[in-house]
């Protein structure tokens, strides 16, 4: 368990061990406050339901703010690859002709980081599992332009490509468990 979690279920201890408190005050009271006490008691029972209520979607906010670095770390790497490789290409170190694979690999990575701030929070981890992707395809592209890999690797580039704009396309939906909004 992390410690979000052991806050929370902390939190839960706390506000359990409140509304006890509050009932066994109630059941020694035995008075004209008597009502009182009694809407002492539903305040602390809504305020425990309430909190409850309210731990998935503390979790879901807390996953996807590591899919988000997730998401954003990828693509910066993403795009500094590629960016490295254009330098290369300057210092005719590289070909040009893997400029089309630098730049179709640079654009998704600067849409998939682009459109991170702005997504709603259900299909966090498709999008997070796209960006890396796109991170393996900038190291493929890398691996095909430093004549470690064969150029007709970059075929995988493609299917990468492919995989991962499918993945962030359907991760617009919700997920397995989590309930629409």
């Amino acid at each position: 368990m992390g410690k979000a979690d052991q806050a929370d279920a902390a939190t839960v201890l706390r506000l359990q061990e409140e509304l006890r408190r509050q009932h066994q005050v109630l059941a020694e009271h035995d008075g004209a406050d008597r009502p009182a006490q009694v809407a002492k008691v539903l305040s602390a029972t809504n305020t425990l339901l309430n909190f409850e209520a309210r731990l998935p979607l503390l979790r879901n906010e807390r996953r996807r703010k590591a899919s988000s670095m997730a998401v954003y770390v990828a693509a910066a790497l993403t795009v500094a690859t590629m960016l490295t490789e254009v330098a290369l290409m300057l210092l005719d170190r590289v070909s040009w002709w893997y400029v089309i694979p630098v730049a179709v690999v640079a654009a998704a990575a600067g849409a998939i980081a682009g459109a991170e701030r702005t997504a709603p929070t259900d299909g966090h981890r498709p999008r997070a599992v796209a960006a890396v992707l796109l991170a393996v395809a900038a190291a493929v592209v890398v691996l095909v332009t430093t004549h470690i890999l064969k150029p007709w690797t970059l075929l995988f580039v493609l299917l990468l490509l492919i995989v991962a704009g499918v993945t962030w396309a359907g991760g617009t939906g919700t997920e397995p468990g989590e309930e629409a909004r």
